[in-house]
């Protein structure tokens, strides 16, 4: 029983840390939140406040796998949610906004 417990925990984190290591951000996600900001904004901190907070209620999805239109109705709620400060809730949007940004570019 406990050996099956170990297994299925390993599984689940095996998994979490497979899909977490390609959401990681890119050199050209730093260059576009440099280019749309003008600033290098922490993407790679606001990455890591999405895996963190996203991931206790719900499994992660792809910031890719929404417009940017879809994301600015979903944010706010799940941002309220889980209580982001607004300055972790912009690198959070920094983050999302970069890497669904360049998946539409490609």
């Amino acid at each position: 029983m406990i050996r099956s417990l170990y297994v299925l925990l390993f599984a689940a984190i095996a998994g979490l840390v497979s899909c977490t290591s390609t959401l990681r951000p890119t050199e050209p996600q730093h260059a576009w939140v440099r280019s749309h900001y003008g600033t290098d904004k922490d993407i790679d901190k606001g990455y890591t406040l999405f895996i963190a907070n996203c991931s206790g209620c719900h499994s992660l999805p792809r910031p890719s796998a929404y417009s940017d239109s879809t994301w600015a109705v979903v944010f706010p709620e799940m941002r309220e949610k889980s209580k982001l400060s607004d300055h972790d809730a912009d690198l959070v949007l920094a983050y999302i906004s970069s890497a669904s940004a360049l998946a539409k570019a490609h």
